[in-house]
């Protein structure tokens, strides 16, 4: 589901458990792609087993997909700048 912070619950070929998170930009490898809290959280805390598949230049007339993995933790990885915020009125969270 959703809330699980990754896409595909899988396996190595060691048998060792793979969850695989992809993200994917019309623009090269180094374009910024979004993630959200979920996903850091779920990297943060199934390191040894989450990984990125970052899929890149995919548009209309490219007949190849083109992919490198960002593996563990993507708060190591990769900048992270936050972009949206949730907000509580008056001022604190209210669940």
């Amino acid at each position: 589901g959703s809330t699980a912070g990754y896409d595909v619950a899988s396996f190595t070929s060691e048998g060792r458990s793979k969850r695989i998170e992809v993200k994917t930009t019309q623009g090269g490898s180094a374009t910024p792609f979004y993630i959200s809290l979920n996903e850091i959280l779920a990297s943060r805390e199934d390191s040894e087993s989450y990984v990125i598949y970052r899929v890149f230049d995919l548009r209309d007339g490219v007949d190849e997909v083109k992919f490198f993995e960002l593996a563990g933790d993507v708060e190591l990885s990769c900048g992270l700048v936050a972009t949206t915020f949730r907000a509580y009125p008056g001022g604190s969270d209210s669940t």
